[in-house]
C-alpha cells in the first residue's frame, strides 16, 4: 500500500511531502482510510512524517510525543536521528504492541520518511537512516512511479506541489495500492493542500 512523496523547496528553504489514502487489506481489498499518513510531530511544528507500512505502526507514530527533545530541537540531524530520535520510535513501538526478546526489536513492519525545516531523511524497517542528496525520495508500493516522475520534472518549471501531485497520481495510475484524495504538508507552516484525484 501507499506512495509518500519528500521534496526539498528550495525557493521557501523547506520540505514538502505529500502521500495517498489507500490501505490495502489483505492481498485484494484496499479501502480509503481518513487518517492521514502524512504528518506533523506533535514534538515540533518543523518536522513532519510520512509513512508507509503496518497501520499500526502509522497510529503509534501519528500520536507519538516526546520523540523528540524539544530542548534538543536546533541540533536534529542525521547523527541526532540516529543516536536519539529511533531509539526513542523503538521504545515506543515496544511499549506499543510488540513482543519482544531479550534483544529487543531488530526490525518492524514499515518505512517512512522524516523532514525536518530543510532535511529528508529516509527510515527503513531496520531502523537505518538514510540522508538522501537527490533533494527527494519516495517510499511505498508506488515508489518507481513517483521517482520517475520527480526525474523526469526535475528541470521543468513545474513548482515543488505539482511536482508532488503529479508523482502521487502517477503511482496512483500503475499501482494498485495507491490512491486518492492526496495530501501534502510541509515543514514551515500548518498548510495541508487536498487534491481529489
Amino acid at each position: 500500500m501507499t506512495c509518500i512523496v519528500g521534496l526539498f523547496d528550495k525557493e521557501n528553504d523547506c520540505v514538502y511531502m505529500g502521500g495517498d489514502s489507500m490501505a490495502t487489506c489483505g492481498s485484494n481489498r484496499g479501502e480509503i482510510v481518513s487518517q492521514k499518513k502524512v504528518f506533523k510531530s506533535n514534538d515540533t511544528p518543523t518536522a513532519i512524517m510520512g509513512f508507509s507500512g503496518n497501520v499500526r505502526d502509522l497510529n503509534l507514530l501519528t500520536y507519538a510525543e516526546d520523540l523528540i527533545d524539544k530542548r534538543d530541537e536546533p541540533n536534529i540531524d542525521h547523527k541526532y536521528l540516529v543516536t536519539k530520535f529511533i531509539p526513542n520510535v523503538i521504545k515506543m513501538f515496544a511499549n506499543g504492541y510488540r513482543n519482544t526478546s531479550d534483544k529487543g526489536i531488530s526490525e518492524f513492519d514499515s518505512y517512512f520518511l522524516f523532514a525536518y525545516k530543510n532535511s529528508l531523511y529516509l527510515i527503513e524497517s531496520n531502523y537505518s537512516v538514510l540522508s538522501v542528496k537527490t533533494k527527494y525520495q519516495a517510499i511505498g508500493c508506488g515508489v518507481d512511479f513517483a521517482l520517475g516522475s520527480l526525474y523526469s520534472t526535475e528541470s521543468t518549471e513545474l513548482g515543488t506541489i505539482e511536482r508532488i501531485h503529479k508523482a502521487l497520481q502517477a503511482a496512483s495510475k500503475f499501482s494498485t495500492g495507491v490512491d486518492a484524495p492526496f495530501y501534502i504538508i510541509n515543514t514551515k507552516d500548518d498548510n495541508v493542500i487536498e487534491f481529489k484525484e
